[in-house]
């Protein structure tokens, strides 16, 4: 059943804000839960790395458990091992848990679970010499920073994993309201009782990407939201992001021209692109397949269609 929409655009009511820390990683792996596939009630699991999308690198091991899922608090990752870029990050988020933890200083650090040289690190992002690229969250910061104090902040600190890092051009991570708001959105439009999600987020990998520093950089990123309506039924909906016009010429001495562009999409064109495969529960709820929504690009909120 489609998403219904309320009238007005509001943001989720937080819980009162907490005061921000320096960025200090729990090395203590072992207590890490996780993205949760029964979040919703129906289980809800990772996209499958299929066999042609590993034609684009196989996926990490977590030496830890023999497995490809790397958990975190809230949250988990499925790396690409050689190209040293997540293939999804998978985030649980509970707005009624919410809260604001504010940004301190940033410390990235590699995850020990897997080998160093299967995460981009620091080198990718130097800004000497000419260097394009921002360190941008998959997982956003916010999202898995909800429940007690103490597990939020758990959950706000493991975002800053190389795993959960993507190249991002200044431009687009500098400017991508939209793009960074797409969660907000759905969570405070949608009349779920619980206001609970599931939020998939990756790169688009292409055999042809640029290569800068080593590492091929993608001109697109997508997202898939997952929610359940107050009817029950579980809704999911398709994003894709493109910095293709920015990426294009990092090779010139001049700083490139062009904008980022966000469009709604299909889940099975997010699968097309990626060659990942989603659960038959999150293709069947897709709201673009139900009301026959046509990929478009989105200029604000009120462009986005759920039904």
């Amino acid at each position: 059943m489609p998403l219904r929409l309320e009238l007005s655009f509001g943001s989720p009511q937080p819980q009162p804000a907490v005061v921000g820390s320096e960025v200090a990683i729990d090395r203590n792996y072992a207590n890490r839960n996780g993205y949760a596939l029964g979040f919703l009630g129906d289980s809800v699991p990772l996209p499958d790395v299929s066999v042609a999308a590993a034609a684009f690198g196989r996926a990490s091991i977590n030496r830890d458990t023999g497995e490809s899922v790397l958990p975190y608090t809230h949250y988990s990752v499925i790396m690409n091992a050689e190209r040293r870029l997540a293939y999804v990050s998978a985030v649980n988020i509970d707005g009624k848990l919410w809260r604001q933890i504010v940004r301190g200083q940033d410390a990235w650090t590699y995850d020990p679970r897997i080998p160093n040289a299967e995460q981009s690190g620091a080198a990718l992002y130097d800004k000497e010499p000419g260097n394009f690229f921002d360190r941008g969250h998959l997982c956003r910061r916010l999202d898995p920073s909800w429940g007690d104090r103490q597990t939020a902040t758990k959950g706000n600190n493991d975002t800053f994993h190389w795993t959960n890092c993507s190249p991002q051009h200044w431009r687009f991570n500098e400017g991508k309201t939209l793009w960074a708001g797409l969660e907000d959105y759905i969570l405070a439009n949608t009349d779920a009782e619980d206001i609970k999600a599931c939020v998939f987020t990756g790169p688009v990998f292409r055999d042809d990407d640029l290569v800068h520093r080593q590492i091929p950089i993608p001109r697109e990123y997508w997202k898939v939201v997952v929610v359940r309506t107050r009817e029950g039924p579980l809704a999911s909906s398709g994003y894709l992001v493109s910095q293709a016009d920015l990426v294009r010429n990092i090779d010139f001495e001049e700083y490139p021209v062009g904008a980022y562009r966000t469009f709604q999409t299909s889940v099975a064109r997010i699968e097309a692109l990626t060659r990942l495969h989603f659960s038959d529960n999150v293709r069947q709820a897709d709201v673009a397949r139900i009301a026959g929504i046509g990929e478009h690009e989105l200029n604000w909120f009120n462009d986005i269609r759920l039904g």
